[in-house]
């Protein structure tokens, strides 16, 4: 039977990996690529990679470990958020800032996760004081961290009743 890197780099050219835990199939995805640097299947690799790195992130984030939440930034992370006009610049700022807050989420939901090459896009649901708050995360990485993220943040609107006959209603 092949070493396990070999099995490995075979399962990941097909899009999956043969290791279940995050961190090793991370650790596997890393010894790949390191072997793939001229293989044209490297992006592949390496946004499974980046995709792992996003699904920690976000798992912290819900789980409320806010030094595993800040991994996933350079030091010099640029965030926006365009609809207050505010911009953190620097990990350690948006640490900070998210310390801060003053209420803490009761609830974290994401809805889905695209993306392709160097930018992602989460959408979750955020839940403060039994209010939720649909979020669109835009991140943009350089070397498997982000470098600028914008995140737009909207409160539920009651649809106007013109439109019911052209749509039906989510949960």
């Amino acid at each position: 039977m092949a070493p396990l890197a070999e099995r490995s780099l075979v399962n990941a050219q097909a899009g999956m990996c043969t290791v279940q835990h995050p961190t090793q199939v991370l650790a596997v995805c890393q010894a790949v690529l390191s072997q793939a640097r001229v293989l044209k299947w490297r992006p592949l690799v390496e946004e499974k990679i980046i995709r792992i790195v996003i699904d920690r992130h976000w798992a912290a984030s819900a789980a409320g470990d806010l030094a595993a939440e800040h991994e996933i930034y350079h030091d010099d992370a640029v965030c926006e958020y365009p609809q207050s006009g505010e911009v953190i610049r620097g990990r350690g700022n948006l640490r900070a800032l998210r310390e801060h807050h003053p209420g803490r989420p009761s609830g974290f939901a994401v809805r889905r996760i695209v993306g392709k090459g160097s930018l992602w896009v989460t959408e979750y649901v955020i839940t403060y004081g039994g209010h939720p708050v649909h979020t669109v995360s835009i991140m943009e990485f350089r070397d498997r961290k982000v470098s600028h993220e914008t995140q737009y943040f909207a409160d539920p609107f009651e649809a106007p009743a013109w439109r019911a006959q052209w749509v039906e209603r989510s949960t």
